[in-house]
C-alpha cells in the first residue's frame, strides 16, 4: 500500500468559512467541530456513566475497584477499544487535511506525549488546557521567535512544568 510517495485522502469538504475578517478552510473547521464533540462525548461518558465511573475507578484504584465488583479487566478492555476508535477517527481525520504515510504520526505522537504528562496523568481536563496551549505555542510561536526555537518550545514547556510540578499540571500528588 506504501511506498516512496505519500497518499492522500479526500477532502471532507471544499469552500471556505468567512470569520469577520479571517478565512478558514471548511474541512479544517469540520474537523475541529468533530474533536469538539468527541472530546464532550468522552468527557460525559466518564463523568455520568456507570460504565465511564467504573473505567475511571479501575484506573484510579485497580484494587479498590475490583474489590467493589468491577470487572476491571472489561474496563481495561473498553478503554482500549474507545481508544483505537479514537485513534481511528483522528487518523481519517487528519488523513483528510495532511499527506498519509506510515511516519505521518510521529509528530502528533510526541505532542501527545507532551500533553499527556504536561497536563497530568489521568487528567482530562488538564489534557484539554494543555492540548490548547500547546496549539496557540505551535501557532503563534514561530511568528514571534525563530521558527527552529519554535520547534522547541513544547519540549521546554513540559521540562518546566515538570520541574515544578512533577505531576503535571492538574494531576494529583500519590
Amino acid at each position: 500500500m506504501f511506498g516512496i510517495h505519500q497518499r492522500s485522502l479526500p477532502k471532507l469538504s471544499i469552500g471556505a468559512v468567512h470569520i469577520g475578517s479571517v478565512v478558514v478552510p471548511r474541512d479544517r473547521v469540520i474537523v475541529v467541530g468533530v474533536a469538539i464533540v468527541f472530546v464532550a462525548c468522552l468527557f460525559l461518558f466518564l463523568r455520568k456513566t456507570t460504565q465511564g465511573k467504573a473505567m475511571v475507578a479501575s484506573s484510579q484504584n485497580h484494587e479498590g475497584a475490583v474489590l467493589s465488583g468491577i470487572d476491571a479487566n472489561r474496563m481495561a478492555m473498553l478503554a482500549m477499544g474507545i481508544g483505537c476508535a479514537l485513534a481511528a477517527a483522528g487518523g481519517i481525520l487528519g488523513g483528510s487535511l495532511f499527506a498519509v504515510s506510515p511516519t505521518m504520526g510521529m509528530i502528533p505522537l510526541l505532542k501527545g506525549l507532551i500533553i499527556i504528562v504536561a497536563g497530568g496523568l489521568g487528567s482530562l481536563l488538564g489534557t484539554v488546557i494543555v492540548g490548547l496551549c500547546l496549539g496557540l505555542i505551535d501557532g503563534v510561536g514561530p511568528i514571534l521567535f525563530d521558527p527552529a526555537i519554535a520547534v522547541i518550545l513544547p519540549f521546554a514547556l513540559v521540562i518546566v512544568v515538570l520541574l515544578f510540578r512533577p505531576q503535571g499540571l492538574f494531576g494529583r500528588e500519590d
